[in-house]
């Protein structure tokens, strides 16, 4: 096996592989932990964690700025979990817990970051983490005892490790499905990589994670964890938790109505042979110490989600492209699994390593190959970016580009070359270009006549951010699609068009949340996202563009922190309406859940208040039922319980979210009384925040049947 440039030693162990979940028990990775505890206000942070051991006098267990993780350095908000106790007698089990949806089989990984002993007064308060299923078996990790990391599976401890008392350490262990356990333990500052090749680990339902004071009760003293994940195999197939019994793949790939979703390649999953606890995304992007974008700064992070970590990918070495195309091919797959026709991909036309284009366009080539090889019927809708140095709706970038110089392009040219690449049955590529009218109807025509003379014709699918110019693009399109709105209203996009193009494609969202400016659509929890679905199946659309994919600067919709698996698993059973024409029937009851982790009237300790638009802040805690038979749903706030009745199908029923108060939301479903469906929010509302974070998060829960 080659080993990773961001792992630098593996500890290959053989892997005692137990028997792998049963098909009845639902896994996901949406809920897996992965939390820094940095947006959390206040002395713990609340639901899905909560505290350990009882509750005595010496024992504090505490969100604490001095536990930041100096891994990730966030100097901004950073924070950690700090457990000390100053007592004698008490002390042992105190810590914190969470429970989480066991994770699918595959590759599995737990990273975090710890230090122990962080004072001269320390008596030798040692620290556990207990990674484990629901029937208690699976890992302990001991950090301290005798200055040393030692894990045990339920039998004697395995001493791994040599430990220095007020050293920081980021611990990782990755239980793989071919290549055995691999741990590591890296050391800060100077980042030493220790190994040990003396442990096995099993394949279990793990399903609850631990940290807690260990050894006797006069043991005095301090630890601290922070950068927690777990991560596991994202592109599991998800059918388990859907309401509908999904129709074939290839009967959804022969209907007539199309499906693309928009793919964002600055925003890539992730995927790489990088620790993802110590990955890019969790370094930069969403730390606020790292931004340094001035029209992002009040918003503190960069971004405010990610795609959900990935395990790391092995046996790559240095070939960074072949490991981009095969993270590639997974969000293909994942992609295919929804009912995805394929992607709407951007492109550069002439990319310069100066302008950041070159990488752009490299990662949209990788994603052409990797269609390729998942599956030769996904097809690519290239979207082609013109050298323009100016902007508008009305042609403002013909200025200093030359149509025939863009046609001309041998990016352009590899482009529609390409087996991936979508032609029409008269052997037309379909091309596109976001807000096409920059450039006028007199540029456009000039290029399409030239890639037509080069035996390159297209067929353009314009996207629009206006209306004024339909009329005078029509004889040149073969589609017309449009940005679309972001808050839920009549969009009457495609009985504009109807007349004026061969395909009316009409815009799928689900929010518009962007750093830069701190500004945002009001989406009104699913609303958004369930009106356009709706208005696209009533007024007939041709064609669907879902945007989008990866675009985390302003909507993304692959699973993702935040929002888990949501927006795909409803943009699943909405595809499928689309394209068939039918309503899928309800075969599971399923709730979906979705409200902020605050109110948009509390005052932010950091940044500024946030601005909205299309409509006024809307403060909502909302399930949407999808229903078999008639039930009641309900929503518990700090013990008041609201209700409606719901007939079968699709119901939304949302209720106001209190102001300035903390609590975690509870959904139900009953029927003559009895909870058929039932649980908790995964998100808490907070009651205070550092920097306002207004995406609207989502979760599933389904029947145990």
């Amino acid at each position: 096996m080659k080993r990773s440039t961001s792992f630098p030693v593996f500890i290959i162990l053989t892997a005692m592989i137990a028997s792998m979940l049963a098909a009845e028990v639902r896994t996901g990775t949406e809920d897996l932990p992965i939390d820094n505890f940095d947006a959390y206000v206040g002395a713990l942070p609340p639901h899905p964690w909560t505290r350990l051991g009882k509750i005595e006098s010496g024992v504090d267990v505490s969100l604490r700025t001095n536990g930041e993780s100096p891994f990730i350095n966030n100097l901004v908000t950073g924070k950690g979990m700090v457990v000390s106790d100053a007592s004698a007698s008490a002390g042992p089990g105190a810590g914190i817990g969470t429970a989480f949806t066991p994770p699918p089989a595959g590759d599995l990984y737990l990273g975090f970051d710890f230090r122990y002993r962080t004072n001269a007064t320390d008596k030798g308060l040692d620290q556990c983490c207990e990674f484990k299923d629901a029937a208690g078996k699976g890992l302990s990790i001991f950090f301290g005892d005798g200055d040393s990391l030692s894990l045990s599976s339920g039998g004697e401890r395995t001493r791994l490790f040599a430990l220095t008392p007020g050293t920081w350490y980021h611990f990782a262990v990755l239980i793989t499905t071919n290549d055995g356990t691999i741990i590591t333990l890296t050391d800060f500052p100077a980042k030493r990589v220790q190994s040990n090749t003396s442990f096995a680990a099993s394949f279990l339902a793990y399903s609850q994670l631990n940290f807690l004071s260990a050894g006797s009760r006069e043991r005095t003293g301090e630890w601290t964890v922070d950068n927690v994940m777990i991560a596991g195999r994202v592109d599991a197939p998800r059918t388990a938790w859907w309401p509908f019994k999904q129709a074939p793949i290839e009967t959804l790939t022969r209907t007539k109505r199309k499906v693309f979703t928009y793919y964002y390649p600055i925003f890539t999953a992730g995927m790489s042979d990088e620790d993802p606890a110590l990955h890019w995304y969790s370094r930069t992007v969403l730390n606020p110490s790292a931004n340094n974008k001035k029209d992002r700064i009040d918003a503190g992070t960069e971004l405010l989600l990610r795609p959900l970590p990935r395990t790391p990918l092995r046996g790559f070495g240095t070939n960074k492209t072949e490991m981009l195309i095969v993270a590639m091919m997974e969000e293909v797959r994942l992609a295919r699994a929804q009912g995805n026709d394929g992607f709407l991909l951007d492109f550069n036309s002439a990319p310069t390593a100066a302008g950041g284009g070159t990488t752009f366009s490299m990662r949209s080539f990788c994603m052409l190959d990797a269609a390729s090889r998942v599956d030769p019927s996904f097809k690519i809708v290239p979207a082609v970016y013109s050298p323009a140095k100016k902007s508008g709706i009305n042609g403002e970038s013909d200025e200093g580009v030359d149509p025939i110089a863009y046609a001309r392009s041998p990016y352009v040219k590899r482009i529609i070359e390409h087996p991936a690449t979508m032609k029409l049955s008269d052997g037309r590529t379909v091309f596109s270009m976001w807000l096409t009218e920059r450039h006028s109807t007199n540029w456009w025509h000039r290029a399409m006549t030239e890639l037509s003379n080069l035996g390159m014709p297209i067929a353009l699918v314009a996207q629009f951010n206006s209306y004024i110019q339909i009329t005078n693009f029509s004889p040149l399109c073969y589609g017309m699609a449009h940005w679309g709105p972001r808050s839920p209203g009549a969009f009457d996009w495609v009985s504009r068009v109807r007349d004026l193009t061969t395909v009316a494609v009409f815009p799928i969202a689900a929010q518009d949340v962007r750093t830069r400016g701190c500004w945002l659509f009001e989406a009104c929890n699913s609303e958004a996202l369930r009106s356009y679905w709706n208005s696209a199946i009533n007024d007939n659309a041709d064609w669907a563009f879902i945007n989008t994919w990866s675009d985390y600067s302003e909507q993304p919709m692959e699973p993702s922190t935040a929002i888990g698996f949501g927006p795909y698993d409803m943009n699943a059973y909405y595809i499928q309406w689309f394209k068939t024409g039918e309503q899928p029937k309800i075969t599971r009851d399923v709730l979906h859940y979705v409200y902020r982790r605050h109110h948009t009237d509390i005052d932010p300790g950091k940044g500024v208040k946030w601005t909205f638009r299309g409509r006024e802040a809307e403060n909502s805690i909302e399930v949407v039922g999808f229903l078999t038979a008639p039930g009641r749903l309900r929503i518990t706030i700090n013990g008041t319980m609201q209700e409606t009745n719901s007939d079968a199908g699709v119901t939304s029923f949302k209720v106001p979210m209190p102001v300035k108060t903390a609590f975690v939301p509870q959904f139900t479903l009953l029927r003559s009384g009895v909870p058929v469906v039932d649980g908790k929010g995964r998100y808490a509302v907070v009651d205070a925040v550092e920097y306002p974070n207004l995406v609207y998060c989502y979760g599933v829960l389904a029947d145990t049947k």
